[in-house]
This record gives structure tokens, C-alpha cells and sequence, in this order.
């Protein structure tokens, strides 16, 4: 994601959520140790699908195969919403293993 998709989807999140009651569904627990959440407020049953109709987030299907999310997905780039705007973006758990990769041939070649 560029930098401007990052702080729509940041802004996005935080009009979702900010100052409003929310509720966690811990659904699993990731390699590192972070939790894997579904968040919902009062009037939002579910802020992950919402975020991926719009376009600001990826469906990981490790932790959900949700068909709603991959057709939430699936219209998001259809209507190259978000992310979709770029013709091929990158998954961020690729970019982050790319950047620890790079981050690991700095420090070897030091």
C-alpha cells in the first residue's frame, strides 16, 4: 500500500471506531503471538469487513475463509477501490518478509 492508502485506511478505522464502545472476538493467535480479532461496535457487526468493502484491507485467509470476505475483496477490486487502485499491490505479509529479508542482508553484510 502507498502511503496515501495507509492513512485513508487509518482514517477510515478511526471514524469506525474512535470514542465508540467496541467489542473483541479473539479468534485466533498468531506465529508471533498477536492476537487475531473480529472488532464490532454498537452499530458496525463486524469493522474487518467493512474495512475490506472499502478497499483499505486485505482478506488474509489463514485466519478467516470467510466467502463474504473474499467477495468483499473480490468487489473492492472490481471497483478498484483502496488498494485496488494499483494494478498488482503487494500483500503486507509479503512486504513485511521482503523487509525482514532486506533488513537481514544489511545487517550480514555490515
Amino acid at each position: 500500500m502507498d502511503s496515501r492508502t495507509v492513512k485513508k485506511a487509518k482514517q477510515k478505522l478511526s471514524e469506525f471506531i474512535f470514542g465508540k464502545q467496541i467489542y473483541l472476538k479473539v479468534l485466533d493467535t498468531d506465529r508471533y503471538g498477536r492476537k487475531i480479532v473480529k472488532i464490532q461496535t454498537n452499530h458496525i457487526s463486524d469493522v474487518g469487513l467493512e474495512m475490506i468493502k472499502s478497499g483499505l484491507a486485505w482478506h488474509y485467509i489463514k485466519y478467516d475463509n470467510s466467502h463474504q470476505y473474499s467477495q468483499a475483496q473480490d468487489n473492492a477490486r472490481n471497483l478498484e477501490l483502496g488498494l485496488w487502485h494499483d494494478a498488482s499491490p503487494t500483500p503486507p505479509w509479503q512486504w513485511r518478509s521482503q523487509k525482514r529479508k532486506s533488513s537481514a542482508k544489511k545487517v550480514f553484510l555490515r
